[in-house]
């Protein structure tokens, strides 16, 4: 029987998880990477004396069981040590302002009100927004069944990413709510896993 191949074109996270799942599956794969380094934007380059580090910082479906920690350990990124920070990240703002993404949501609002109390009402719907997708993993519904992902599309019109697009939040010298947004973003490391690993059940 001849040996089936597949091309796979950029070794970010996508790309070489899709080439891991592909050998997994039986199939022979390999990545094809312009710049001297697999990883994608989950890397660091310098530009003018700065350093520009788009490495990982935060990594969702660490919790075991989950769909997406299942992939972790497929990949072989998993088990390991875990760390759970108060404080997710930090941005200042070219005013001076600083926020602070706290894990503690309801720190997070006091804070998120303490920067622009006048925004009260809509930090207070992002809040309940946040709240109601702790009570489901996101990844796990784009990892697992379609009644895992018809549960996410409903909750989509509620979350947090439309909120961040309803009106600017009035952090002195911030771009609005999309402060918020690049402080809490991160779906792309996973979200890439299991692209990459659907991409290649697709073929199978």
């Amino acid at each position: 029987m001849r040996e089936r191949s597949v091309a796979i074109i950029g070794a970010g996270l996508g790309g070489l998880a899709a080439g891991c799942y592909g050998q997994l599956r039986g199939l022979r794969t390999t990545v094809f990477e312009m710049h001297d380094r697999p990883g994608g934007f989950c890397t660091a380059w310098t530009r003018k004396g700065y350093t520009f580090d788009g490495c990982i910082h935060h990594l969702a479906g660490c919790l075991p069981g989950t769909a997406t920690y299942r992939i972790w350990e497929e990949l072989g990124a998993m088990p390991r040590e875990v760390l759970f920070p108060d404080d997710l990240t930090q941005v200042e703002t070219p005013a001076g302002a600083v926020f602070t993404v706290h894990t503690d949501l309801d720190r997070l609002e006091a804070h998120m009100r303490e920067l622009a109390p006048e925004d009260t009402p809509l930090i207070r719907r992002y809040v309940r927004a946040l709240r109601t997708f702790t009570r489901f993993d996101i990844f796990d519904a784009m990892a697992g069944s379609w009644r895992d992902r018809a549960g996410l599309a409903y909750a989509a019109p509620f979350g947090p990413m439309s909120m961040m697009r309803a009106r600017p939040m009035s952090v002195p010298g911030s771009e609005g709510l999309q402060i918020v947004g690049q402080s809490v973003g991160g779906a792309g490391i996973p979200g890439c896993a299991v692209m990459g690993r659907n991409a290649i059940a697709a073929l199978t």
